[in-house]
């Protein structure tokens, strides 16, 4: 039954807690709306709230009036009531909710951090100083603390005007608080943060991630011992910027990074308020960009919704959008004319018993409202779609390097893969190249053209030595037509063979995708099998990213709304597909679970997503149909012996039992007849043998104590944390798939 099988994807409480509660909780929603903007209750005039989020303990909305220097509380009836800061000029600007159940918040205009106790502000009436208020400066003058967020033991800020991370120490010491402060590496303003709770964290786990908007890049903090003060990656007190911060540059220049959000598919979502685009952050730390239909929207706040997806504010278009983690995009208009909606927070289930609304709630600038939306009830004022207006894009071509395209051709065992990708406007181009099994030294590569293939030409454009990426070449309009005319070569040197050792001709990128968009299993078959063909010239390696995703989000295992769950319905899958020279097609299986629930078809997707030596086809996004098998809800199946076995297989191996194993470890238990000390105990013994199987332990296991010597070593003091989803499955599918 899928209550009673482990979770294959958990949400760890502090990742939950924090989902609900960040500072910069920002994104938006789609029907059902509401305003809460009547005499009685109604913000101050021309508050300008901003900052929202939801206080676990009495269910209410708070936010911040940046205007007024006050507080705003909604109950759970709708009542609004403000608090006014000691400091009118206080500009409150962010919150969040630490583990104290403290909320605390960022005085922009003053340079102070400030805590309520949010239950006694209520009972008392007032925001009290020296009772329920207490106010920390900030090191560094005018550093205009921003956003905060709960992270690695204390409390993360941005210092937009210093170009600073600070960071607040917890349990705190009301009378001398530890303060740190690290230095950004690009010197930027910055936007807002979000962290401490895995996701896209490419060789870590527990980052702090934030915007910098103005140098218009995505940057992280990596993790440290914030009780013996173990810097990020050495020991001591060196808060290096090199040691202690990544950064990962926006793809589109000057797009403004803003809002940064944790995505429901372990990824890190952002706003791109000067672009107009939603950005994606993946587990290699590639950003993938995707446009609103409408033109200009000015996007600013972020956040995971109660559904599976993410919703953002469309500040100069007067629209709350809703984008998948597949990167589709709709937007709902906001009834209120003119209203500039800036942050949003979910109002989302922890629990079963949670009574929280599942409602998206949202701050007005200039309506001076905050706004509320149910995202699942129907629209009465459906968005209308405009025609998208086409942009220019990016164009990849490759090259397959071997010695037999040289002239005269030679027989060297060397090989090598060449990209190109020629910008939109079509004035520059980025070249990367791999390549091995050269006979001797390189000594020089180079882009030569124009020439047909078997013919040579004049060298163009000299490249760096060795394996590299992302080299930057400035093309003229008749490279680029020699270019689409297969006229450009690439050609790889060496000491034995001055002239080339290896060549390849630049042409277009073959294409991955799925061939076919739409499948169905029997829920019973237990196991559906995708095929992702490749198009083009298939002489080289070329690979893919693939995904499984879903709309259920958080729902419980018993909810039937025609939405698959990773926790409940299939397994999550994650990896790489890898391409050999000739290859046409690859296999993705993935594991169906066969409960006990009456539940209709439900449907998740799968997604290709970064393509290496080739583009993505269409459709490069499938979705799967589960055909439902009961007529009736059942008992719960994990009683039986053979679902019990079957669940070990997938949990701990991740594959499809062989029949003969699944027929051993069932008698195993089975043989115990009505038995039931004889069938608990060979049920544990059961579990311990998967776990100690050299199988587990030389793939899950082995990702697992791999992730802990590596990023916990000499740091006993730090919990021991597993690595996270999104870096765990690709990883174990490498160990376990050789092939992949």
């Amino acid at each position: 039954m899928k209550t009673s099988k482990s979770n294959h994807k958990t949400v760890s409480p502090g990742k939950a807690f924090a989902l609900i509660v960040l500072a910069i909780l920002i994104a938006s929603l789609g029907y059902g709306w509401h305003r809460v903007v009547s005499a009685q209750s109604g913000p101050s005039p021309a508050a300008q709230p901003f900052g929202i989020l939801r206080y676990i303990t009495d269910h209410a909305m708070w936010f911040t009036e940046k205007a007024t220097g006050k507080l705003g509380r909604i109950a759970p009836d709708g009542t609004l009531t403000e608090y006014a800061l000691p400091n009118a000029n206080s500009q409150p600007t962010a919150l969040v909710v630490a583990s104290d159940f403290h909320i605390w918040f960022t005085e922009t205009n003053t340079n102070k951090i400030g805590r309520i106790n949010p239950l006694d502000v209520v009972s008392t009436g007032a925001i009290v100083a020296g009772s329920n208020f207490t106010e920390f400066d900030v090191p560094t003058p005018n550093s205009q603390p921003f956003a905060i967020a709960i992270g690695q033991g204390g409390m993360f800020f941005t210092e937009t005007n210093a170009n600073k991370l600070g960071y607040i120490k917890y349990p705190l010491n009301p009378s001398n608080p530890t303060f740190l402060e690290f230095d950004v590496p690009t010197s930027s303003t910055l936007g807002a943060v979000v962290g401490d709770f895995g996701g896209s964290d490419m060789s870590g786990y527990g980052r702090i991630w934030f915007t910098e908007t103005s140098a218009n890049k995505i940057g992280y903090f990596k993790e440290f011992d914030p009780v013996n003060f173990v810097a990020c990656e050495v020991k001591g007190s060196d808060y290096s910027q090199a040691k202690c911060f990544g950064e990962i540059t926006v793809p589109t220049a000057a797009s403004g990074p803003f809002g940064i959000a944790f995505g429901p598919d372990d990824n890190i979502w952002f706003t791109e308020k000067d672009a107009g685009k939603i950005g994606r952050v993946d587990a290699a730390g590639v950003i993938t960009e995707f446009t609103p239909p409408t033109a200009n929207t000015i996007p600013l706040g972020i956040v995971s919704g109660p559904d599976g997806t993410l919703w953002f504010t469309e500040s100069n278009v007067n629209n709350i959008g809703q984008i998948t983690t597949a990167g589709a995009i709709t937007e709902r208009i906001i009834p209120t004319a003119n209203t500039q909606p800036q942050m949003i927070a979910c109002d989302c289930k922890l629990s079963s018993s949670d009574s929280a609304t599942r409602t998206l709630w949202f701050t007005e600038k200039t309506g001076n409202a905050i706004g509320k939306v149910d995202p699942f009830a129907s629209s009465s004022t459906p968005t209308p779609t405009p025609t998208p207006t086409p942009t220019p894009t990016t164009t990849l071509f490759v090259a397959y390097l071997t010695g037999a395209q040289e002239v005269p051709p030679n027989n060297s065992t060397g090989t090598g893969n060449a990209t190109l990708l020629l910008s939109a406007d079509q004035t520059t181009a980025r070249v990367g190249l791999t390549f091995n099994g050269l006979s001797s030294a390189q000594n020089g590569a180079h882009i030569h053209g124009p020439a047909a293939p078997g013919v040579n030409a004049q060298i163009l454009f000299p490249l760096p030595s060795g394996n590299f990426s992302d080299f930057l070449i400035n093309l003229t309009p008749t490279d680029v037509q020699n270019l689409k005319n297969g006229l450009l070569y690439i050609n790889v040197h060496s000491t034995t063979f001055s002239n080339g050792e290896i060549r390849g001709q630049f042409g277009p990128a073959p294409s991955l995708q799925f061939s076919d968009g739409n499948y169905s299993v029997g829920e019973g078959n237990q196991m559906v099998n995708l095929t992702v063909t490749r198009t083009g010239n298939t002489s080289g390696t070329a690979s893919v990213n693939y995904a499984t995703g879903d709309g259920a989000g958080s729902q419980n295992c018993n909810v039937t709304n025609g939405f698959a769950s990773s926790k409940c319905d299939y397994l999550s899958s994650l990896g790489t597909l890898k391409f050999a020279a000739g290859e046409t097609s690859k296999t993705i299986s993935i594991l169906i679970i066969n409960d006990s629930y009456l539940e209709g078809p439900e449907t998740f997707n799968l997604i290709l997503s970064n393509a290496s030596s080739a583009t993505l086809g269409t459709p490069s996004n499938a979705t799967v149909t589960i055909i439902d098998n009961d007529t009736s809800t059942g008992a719960n199946p994990i009683d039986q012996a053979g679902f019990f076995v079957t669940e070990h297989y997938y949990d701990f191996l991740n594959r499809f039992p062989d029949s003969d194993g699944l027929a051993f470890w069932t008698n195993e238990i089975s043989s115990c007849g009505s038995d039931q000390t004889c069938i608990g105990l060979k049920r544990i013994n059961v579990s311990a043998a998967y776990f100690l199987s050299t199988e587990f332990q030389q793939t899950g296991y082995l990702v697992e104590r791999m992730y802990k010597a590596a990023f916990l070593a000499g740091r006993i003091s730090l919990r021991c944390r597993s690595c996270a989803l999104t870096s765990f499955c690709p990883t174990r599918s490498r160990l376990a798939r050789a092939s992949w």
